[in-house]
């Protein structure tokens, strides 16, 4: 079992949200995404053979972000010394140069960024399934006639998931409006009350709940589904070539606040876009 450590932990930013879609005529405190923070914020590093911890302290603290180092057992900790010289870069790319000399991953989990080995990151993520999360986050929904897209949205913005109605034909939108009053309800149960009054379904991968009609999420639950961040290049420009490399059944989708892209295709195209990606990025 790996062990943690505990780089800094800050106090969440945290956001009012009105499930009934009417504005409020109160102060409140916008929250900005922990890629967002990081690509904003700009720091110095002039170090020389560096524990990783401490740096990771240092951009903890730079930054006001909530960072922690993903290790194995105590008596196998091992050293990363780090040496740089780097001035007036972003933290998210310090974070990410340093990884990569290091031969170290990371991924951000909602407000915290784990660093470590990719294979002891891989089994963490694991602890954080999607289904846990939504079983475990209590919310309230008091919406009428709203578009089921508006509350989709409001939930995934609570859970900090992501959360996607899936479409065939996306032209041909289809409406579901809802009307309920649900109070101290799991996150899980909502989305199965929404989905059953609608005549929908869910289906729960990695990364993604994706909602939609039984017989279209056929489409996804026959893929491979794989989430890319982008290092280099812009998003957009990276979803065009996927989106030229897809089969008539593929799907991309883009989270602009965390810059990167969840695909869900045949097994065999997902190894072409992996190969090219690899390539480029």
């Amino acid at each position: 079992m790996a062990a943690v450590s505990v780089i800094s932990i800050y106090p969440r930013v945290s956001a009012s949200a009105n499930a009934t879609g009417v504005a409020e005529e109160k102060q409140t405190t916008v929250r900005k995404s922990v890629a967002d923070i990081l690509k904003e914020k700009l720091i110095d590093l002039n170090l020389e053979k560096t524990d990783i911890r401490d740096i990771l302290d240092h951009i903890s603290k730079a930054a006001g972000v909530n960072i922690c180092f993903c290790e194995g057992e105590a008596e196998e900790k091992a050293d990363y010394p780090v040496t740089t010289y780097l001035r007036n870069v972003s933290a998210f790319e310090t974070l990410d140069i340093i990884t990569r000399i290091t031969g170290l991953s990371y991924y951000i989990d909602r407000n915290i960024v784990w660093v470590g080995k990719f294979d002891e990151l891989k089994e963490l993520m694991k602890t954080k399934t999607l289904e846990n999360i939504l079983k475990q986050k209590k919310i309230d929904l008091n919406f009428s006639n709203a578009d089921i897209r508006d509350v989709l949205s409001y939930i995934a913005e609570a859970t900090e998931t992501n959360i996607y109605l899936y479409e065939r034909n996306p032209e041909e939108k289809s409406t579901y409006p809802v009307s309920m009053l649900l109070k101290g309800i799991s996150a899980f149960g909502a989305l199965d009350v929404i989905t059953r009054t609608k005549g929908l379904s869910y289906y729960i991968d990695d990364y993604v709940v994706w909602v939609g009609k039984e017989d279209e999420l056929e489409d996804l639950m026959v893929s491979v589904s794989r989430i890319y961040r982008a290092r280099h290049g812009n998003i957009e420009q990276l979803k065009k070539m996927i989106e030229g490399l897809l089969s008539e059944k593929g799907k991309v989708l883009v989270d602009r606040q965390k810059n990167i892209l969840f695909v869900s295709d045949r097994q065999d195209v997902m190894e072409t876009i992996d190969k090219v990606l690899e390539a480029i990025n």
